[in-house]
């Protein structure tokens, strides 16, 4: 989202606050009713889903991972969409329930990414720590995604299998790991350049130096 749009900043702040106070007020009723219920879990995916928008808004607003940032918020925004569809219809279909997790997974791996590319890297350290990160996050997010094609049922064993549950585990620890990593080694003093990653444009080059012959 542009920055210059502070109308639209201000609106989606009310949004957040309002949903943030009838989440509370839902809790606090008296007894749980189904009213009070679909109320607690409209206001408690609208802040879930938009926490892993915030920081592809962020990052949306430099240039080179502009992609990124747009693909974040549209993944986020289709999540509490249909969370949203599924929740005043009353629908538990195990296909809208599947299509809402790959939503879910997709949002959170773009929101951690959209975090690292935020982050304006140092020393070469930090690189490597964020491209450590992406990696575990693609394959964590891969993995769940496809798992998540199966029954419901089949899902919910996936527990049982244990190569797919070391390379989910793995990889959820590799990425939260050298993600955490990315700023502690970016305060570190090394004197070296860092070529930056880009998104949408090639790597400048330098001007060819003409020779300057004397006649």
């Amino acid at each position: 989202m542009n920055r210059n749009n502070q109308q639209a900043i201000k609106t989606f702040i009310a949004i957040v606050i309002l949903a943030g106070v009838l989440g509370i007020l839902s809790i606090l009723a008296g007894s749980i009713s189904e009213i009070t219920g679909k109320l607690f879990m409209i206001c408690y995916s609208l802040i879930v889903f938009g926490l892993l928008a915030a920081p592809c808004m962020v990052v949306a607003e430099k240039p080179q991972y502009k992609g990124l940032g747009a693909a974040g918020m549209i993944t986020a925004s289709l999540g509490f969409l249909f969370t949203l569809i599924c929740i005043l219809a009353g629908i538990g279909q195990e296909d809208m329930l599947r299509f809402i997790l790959i939503l879910f997974v997709a949002s959170f791996a773009l929101a951690q990414m959209s975090f690292l590319f935020h982050i304006n890297i140092q020393n070469k350290y930090a690189g490597y720590a964020r491209i450590t990160a992406t990696v575990a996050i693609a394959i964590f997010s891969f993995v769940i995604i496809t798992q998540s094609f199966q029954s419901l049922p089949s899902f919910y064993m996936m527990g049982a299998n244990q190569e797919v549950l070391k390379i989910v585990g793995g990889s959820f620890i590799a990425s939260l790991a050298a993600t955490l990593l990315v700023p502690l080694c970016n305060r570190l003093h090394i004197e070296e350049p860092v070529a930056h990653l880009s998104f949408t444009e090639e790597e400048q080059k330098p001007p060819p130096v003409e020779e300057i012959t004397q006649e």
